[in-house]
């Protein structure tokens, strides 16, 4: 589930161009995204929110991101503490719902993990590594490979934009 939660926020990137972390991932704090699969069953919600902790006295922002399966009460939320700079969108913490039977999984990164660089090209791959302790399981090590594969237009009621795949 927390790799999942890690795909998902890579999804995101779907709605980004590809010149510098400030321009090809927004990043003002309000900003929301909504995603529904398809077929119409699930619905995925991503929003930029202030951070409510500062680390080493730096301000950060907070991106939840909300998976439900539409006409159930199924519901999780995922949250990632991150900061922008000239490195890109760095992640410093994961908080992830895994549900009823595992709990809530904690990751703390330090130094801090590249999410998404400040400029992707195709054939850019970065790994994202942490480790978390999993109810009823113990110990777990989560690994995320993301690659640029392509870039495409995507036409959007708002207008034209890139998309990252």
């Amino acid at each position: 589930m927390i790799k999942n939660t890690v795909l998902l926020a890579v999804i995101l990137c779907t709605f980004v161009s590809t010149t510098s972390a400030q321009n090809y991932y927004p990043t003002d704090i309000g900003n929301t995204w909504i995603m529904e699969s398809t077929d119409g069953t699930e619905r995925v919600t991503y929003t930029l929110e202030a951070a409510d902790e500062a680390l080493n006295g730096e301000a950060f922002r907070t991106l939840k991101i909300i998976t439900e399966v539409l006409g159930t009460s199924s519901a999780n939320t995922n949250t990632f503490l991150v900061e922008i700079d000239e490195e890109g969108l760095k992640l410093h913490k994961v908080v992830a719902e895994l549900g009823d039977v595992f709990g809530i999984s904690r990751i703390e990164f330090s130094p801090p993990a590249i999410f998404f660089p400040p400029t992707l090209q195709v054939g850019e791959v970065w790994e994202t590594l942490g480790e978390t302790e999993v109810s009823l399981v113990g110990m777990v090590t989560v690994s995320s490979t993301n690659e640029v594969v392509a870039v495409e237009d995507v036409v959007t009621p708002a207008d034209i934009s890139q998309k990252i795949v």
